[in-house]
């Protein structure tokens, strides 16, 4: 690594999140660590992934891996959003698929679950997971911190699983829940900025399945909550959001509220929303061409590439190049690092 790429990097991620980025995209990919590489399937053979995730050490080198091996520009802390609802006192089962047999079907159930200051505590793991790759991660690179968003975690919550759809959903629940839930993603979310973060990233699914008029009425409220809290107790640390289906009018509202980034699922038009607001733009290069002979990742690869490159440098300032959602398990590594190079190579 030369000197000037080894003072470039943060700098990037930086500047992208605040619209200026003139060196380029900085690169990262959803669930980078994960099952299509050898070294996280060596490690998965000796350990359980619940082992993997709340084990601060094993948790920070996965995550550390993924950068050394693929040349991510930030690593992201190895979890699973469905600790926080365990930590409320949702039993969670992985068997493999995760579970929660005992869904939230009424405003009674939810009563029972702990108060935000009780179940805290019992995610230490990630923040001491964030503190350890901080300190190993080179400086070059950044650091986020993350956690599932409330309508994610409110489908989980209700439906005991992500096969849960619309109709199972009780969403006359997602108030009361998102009241309990907020104060404890702010907490989580703080600890994990005053730990090394960078930034941090919700991933909220599922926000897209329930309509803009839902979104609008009783979702935006929830998020604008969620990010007056952090703007209070982490007020240096940017946050990106993303959720399938939102539009600009979703991403403009939210922009308001204080959210810096918004990541753009694969099914839409990337460049027209760069440069569309003073937000960055995460995504969106689909997921599932990782699993592509090299060859073929080529080919479509530069047709996605090509009206992005056509646009002017002021419009990709402000990029994040990533995926769609996240890298899919039957990744190919060689199609994965082809993958980053391409990005990085994508002229300014």
């Amino acid at each position: 690594m030369s000197p000037d790429t080894a003072t470039r990097a943060p700098l990037k991620m930086a500047d992208a999140l605040g619209g200026r980025n003139p060196l380029g995209p900085p690169v990262w990919f959803p669930r980078q660590a994960g099952r299509y590489q050898a070294s996280y399937r060596a490690l998965r053979d000796r350990h359980s992934f619940v082992e993997l995730c709340t084990t601060p050490a094993l948790a920070a080198r996965l995550a550390l891996a993924a950068v050394e091996e693929f040349d991510f520009d930030a690593a992201i802390v190895f979890s699973d959003i469905l600790f926080v609802l365990e930590a409320l006192g949702l039993p969670l089962e992985m068997d493999p698929a995760p579970r929660l047999p005992r869904p939230i079907l009424s405003l009674g159930d939810l009563e029972e679950l702990l108060p935000w200051e009780a179940a805290l505590p019992k995610l230490a793991f990630q923040w001491e997971a964030m503190e350890l790759l901080r300190r190993s991660l080179p400086a070059d690179r950044a650091a986020f911190g993350f956690s599932g968003g409330p309508a994610t975690l409110f489908r989980y919550a209700c439906g005991g699983s992500h096969l849960a759809d619309g109709p199972t959903v009780d969403l006359g629940l997602f108030t009361a829940f998102a009241a309990r839930l907020v104060p404890l993603l702010a907490a989580l979310l703080t600890r994990q900025a005053e730990a090394g973060a960078d930034a941090l990233l919700l991933f909220d699914t599922s926000a897209g399945l329930y309509g803009p008029d839902w979104r609008r009425a009783h979702w935006r409220p929830a998020m604008a909550a969620l990010r007056a809290a952090l703007a209070e107790r982490a007020p240096a640390t940017p946050v990106i959001l993303y959720a399938r289906g939102l539009d600009f009018t979703d991403r403009k509202a939210l922009s308001a509220a204080g959210y810096d980034g918004f990541g753009l699922d694969e099914t839409q038009d990337l460049p027209a929303a760069l440069g569309e607001g003073s937000w960055a733009i995460q995504g969106n290069l689909p997921p599932a061409w990782l699993a592509l002979p090299p060859a073929e990742f080529e080919e479509r690869f530069d047709a996605w590439a090509a009206p992005i490159q056509a646009l002017p440098p002021r419009r990709r300032r402000g990029w994040i190049a990533s995926l769609g959602h996240g890298v899919p398990r039957d990744a190919r590594e060689e199609t994965v690092r082809l993958a980053v190079k391409r990005l990085k190579a994508l002229a300014p």
